[in-house]
């Protein structure tokens, strides 16, 4: 072969040999082998207030430096969040969907706690390859936000030692989301920043309902005829404490009715137990005019009866102990004892004669007195007596008793006021003495 018919062999061979490579047809790879989505470097994390944190990233490749990834996977962590954390970090809710490689992404975590947050990200193809982890962006959480001031609280419903509070919920933040407790507190006078701290605290008051809700609480135990002032404050997860609320005042009752009767005379005759809690007191609910004894507790409730008689009880008093009432039946006559409970058997402790008694009054030392009109006498005349409690012989302790007489005992039973006629013929106030009680 001639040398220039040799290079032209090789020339057009080599000519073939490219043609026959740009010919072949590209086979398409399977995705998995153009390795997994490119890793994110670009995540950052703000917090611009009110609990959300704000995080920015450009959307990655999908594998290596082309398409679009398939998924995200976002997790938070309080501490640097490394690979060895990833599974241990929480998953983030409202993840979105992979944009175009390069454009802007963005994700709103929404009611952190506070406290610094640390976050990353990985994303997926649709093979399922994760990438690596991307970049870490911290953020520091601190809520400054107080919530908002109550501006609506009021005191009503008042009763002798109770008043109602109400008022409309707060947000967490000024009106938005919900406070995590109150601070309620009241004084008889009125309450201002600079007395607040010294202002006595409501307790068991409800948590607090998202804002915007209708909330109440009763606060029981105060004293009777008295003026109350209130105010409030809310606080939320982070300590933030709202501005003081509205004032709000009102008063508990000074009278209070305690019974309810149907016929012109009703309850009469109250006389409180020693301790205070309860009130004994004859009432004709049954038969008019014809009164029965009854006990209720000072605080109201139902009365209980603790005594009757056909033609109706006289008289009747407490023991000082209060366990004990004495009483005096019309139709039996006389006085008698029982325990100062519903069904309690009574016991006679003076008996039945013609003497009519009006008044009884029982002594610290155990001597009850009363005063007696005579049936038998024209015109009638009333006399004190006394009788110790455990039993024995009345004697006459005053003669000349006036109307209404009422014997009462001093303190220490040695004593024994009573009304009484004088020598004008008039009736006043009388003492009788004894030199030490007598029983």
């Amino acid at each position: 072969m001639r040398p220039r018919t040799a290079i032209s062999a090789l020339l057009l061979l080599g000519t073939a040999c490219a043609a026959d490579r740009d010919l072949t047809p590209t086979t398409t790879l399977p995705p998995g082998s153009l390795g997994p989505p490119a890793t994110v470097q670009t995540l950052t994390a703000s917090w611009p207030g009110e609990g959300t944190v704000r995080l920015r990233w450009r959307a990655p490749a999908g594998h290596g430096r082309t398409g679009r990834a398939a998924r995200y996977d976002i997790r938070r962590l309080g501490r640097a969040l490394t690979e060895e954390d990833w599974e241990a970090a929480t998953r983030l809710d409202s993840i979105p969907t992979p944009r175009n490689l390069g454009e802007q992404e963005t994700l709103a975590v929404r009611h952190l706690p506070n406290g610094r947050w640390f976050f990353a990200l990985k994303s997926a193809d649709e093979q399922g390859q994760w990438s690596d982890l991307s970049n870490v962006a911290a953020a520091e959480v601190a809520d400054h936000t107080p919530p908002g001031p109550v501006t609506d609280l009021t005191a009503d419903s008042a009763t002798v030692s109770s008043l109602r509070l109400r008022w409309t919920a707060p947000g967490n933040d000024g009106a938005v989301g919900t406070a995590a407790r109150y601070d309620l507190r009241y004084a008889t006078a009125a309450i201002t920043g600079q007395n607040w701290s010294g202002a006595s605290t409501v307790p068991d008051l409800p948590p607090p309902a998202p804002g915007g809700r209708a909330q109440s609480s009763v606060l029981a135990g105060l004293q009777p005829a008295t003026t109350y002032y209130f105010a409030l404050r809310s606080v939320d997860d982070a300590g933030n404490l709202s501005a003081l609320s509205n004032l709000a005042s009102d008063s508990t009752l000074d009278l209070v009715r305690l019974t309810v009767s149907a016929r012109m005379l009703g309850a009469a005759s109250p006389a409180w137990s020693p301790d205070g809690g309860s009130i004994l007191f004859l009432a004709d609910w049954d038969r008019p005019g014809v009164r029965q004894l009854y006990r209720m507790a000072a605080s109201g409730g139902a009365p209980v009866r603790l005594a009757s008689d056909s033609l109706g009880i006289s008289a009747a008093c407490w023991s000082p102990d209060g366990s004990r009432i004495a009483f005096a039946p019309r139709s039996r006559g006389g006085i008698w004892l029982q325990a100062a409970q519903a069904s309690a058997p009574p016991t006679p402790l003076v008996p039945a004669d013609s003497l009519v008694v009006s008044a009884i009054a029982w002594s610290s030392s155990g001597t009850l007195a009363y005063s007696a009109t005579s049936i038998l006498q024209v015109p009638f005349t009333e006399e004190i007596y006394t009788v110790p409690a455990g039993g024995g012989a009345p004697e006459v302790a005053v003669t000349g008793a006036g109307p209404n007489s009422e014997p009462a005992w001093s303190p220490d039973g040695t004593k024994l006021a009573l009304a009484r006629w004088g020598t004008e013929n008039v009736v006043d106030v009388w003492v009788r003495y004894w030199r030490s009680a007598p029983r």
